[in-house]
């Protein structure tokens, strides 16, 4: 099993109780920290499924707290499917400064990125179903 420190995200071999990169005491840390704080925590994990399956939850369970991490994450990442996961999540929320912030990331993302958020009709997977809906034309 592969252990990370939830405070500097260094891999340890074991599970420790103090990080010897950063110090961080790992079990006070982990028992001081609610579901979501330790979900926004994972926004930064270095596991790429981590952030991704961190966002997808945060969006479920509508927290306002996650708002402005959900934001920052999806300025600032380079992957393409964990910043649309971000605005999806935003959407998710749906209060007025989510939905202002996803508004405003929208506003910086590719066309490709913006169809994945808007789950358009005119995406490459319903094509099919368009072109039936126009009796094949």
């Amino acid at each position: 099993m592969i252990y990370f420190c939830p405070s500097c995200w260094t891999e340890l071999d074991r599970d420790y109780e103090h990080c010897p990169s950063c110090g961080c005491d790992i079990e006070k840390l982990s028992r001081s920290q609610d579901y979501i704080d330790k979900l926004i925590a994972a926004l930064n994990h270095p596991e790429p499924e981590t952030p991704i399956r961190a966002v997808w939850i945060l969006g479920r369970l509508c927290d306002k707290r996650a708002i402005r991490p959900l934001y920052d994450i999806a300025c600032k990442t380079s992957d393409t499917f964990l910043r649309v996961a971000a605005i999806k999540a935003l959407v998710e929320i749906g209060t007025a400064e989510a939905n202002e912030l996803a508004t405003k990331c929208l506003e910086h993302v590719s066309e490709v990125e913006r169809l994945m958020v808007t789950n358009r009709s005119d995406q490459p997977d319903s094509l099919g179903k368009k072109e039936q809906a126009n009796g094949g034309q």
